[in-house]
Formats: C-alpha cells, structure tokens, sequence
C-alpha cells in the first residue's frame, strides 16, 4: 500500500478521533516529511519501509535540518503513532518501530 494512502487513513482516522486541529496539522507535517524522505529513497510502498529508513530519517533530521534531540524524538512518537494505528488497524503488514 502507497505510504500516502496510509497517511491519508491515519489522518481521517485522527479527524474521526474529533482531535485538535492543531495536532491534525503537526502530524501531517511529519508524516510528509517522512513521505518525501522516503520518496527520495524510492521507497512508495509502506511494507518496504524498516527501522533503517526511520533511522536514516532521524539522521536526515539532525544533518540536513538541524533538529535538535527534543525535536527528532517528537517527530519519532508522531512515526510510531502512526504505524502503531496501521497494525491496529491491519492496513498493511506493518514494519513495528521500536
């Protein structure tokens, strides 16, 4: 499954959740960061994502654009928010980032 289509699901799932818009917001800045991360690295389908692609991306985070520790492990809960809401909800085989 497309890591958008995935996006996408956990977003609308988060609007049903009746969640702030704030926090709406903050996710999906995130998560198309971590889309275009990956496009980057070819990789489109959510099953190919690992913990090394998450792992690349929070090195990304620090040497490209400069965030700071408090920054990246915020960015990481929102990345395992949203692939703990995959394996609930069975979407793909999700990877489980630990």
């Amino acid at each position: 499954m497309l890591i958008s289509h995935c996006i996408k699901e956990f977003i609308d799932d988060r609007r049903y959740r009746n969640l702030s818009t704030k926090t709406i917001q903050g996710y999906q800045i995130v998560l198309d960061l971590f889309r275009d991360y990956c496009a980057k690295h070819e990789i489109v389908d959510i099953n190919d994502v690992t913990n090394a692609t998450v792992k690349g991306f929070l090195l990304h985070l620090q040497n490209e654009r400069n965030n700071n520790p408090t920054s990246r492990n915020s960015k990481l809960r929102t990345i395992k928010t949203f692939f703990n809401f995959l394996v609930e909800s069975e979407i793909p085989e999700s990877v489980i980032i630990n």
